[in-house]
């Protein structure tokens, strides 16, 4: 990974995946989700089962399943600052 993208990362309150926009369909894990937790950023991500397999689901990442749910997680993750930093560090 290299320095722009850890600046990047890092600069960022929230780093958002999304691989998907059909809830009912679920693809397959990106690279993405692995990088952003292993630089101690917050990762808001679509949720894909997959994902119980690598990481305790809203302790070291946080999912969601619909634009709904995106709209109200990244609302209050910006606005909760401790319980986010306190995620995005789990995987430190």
């Amino acid at each position: 990974m290299g320095e722009r993208l850890l600046e990047l990362y890092n600069g960022s309150k929230i780093v958002l995946n999304i691989t998907n926009w059909d809830p009912a369909r679920y693809v397959a894990l990106n690279q993405r989700v692995f990088d952003v937790p292993a630089t101690g950023a917050f990762l808001l991500t679509d949720y894909s089962p997959e994902l119980r397999e690598h990481y305790k689901i809203g302790e070291e990442i946080v999912c969601f399943s619909d634009v709904e749910e995106l709209k109200d997680k990244a609302g209050y993750y910006l606005t909760h600052d401790a319980w986010r930093e306190e995620i995005a560090r789990k995987r430190l």
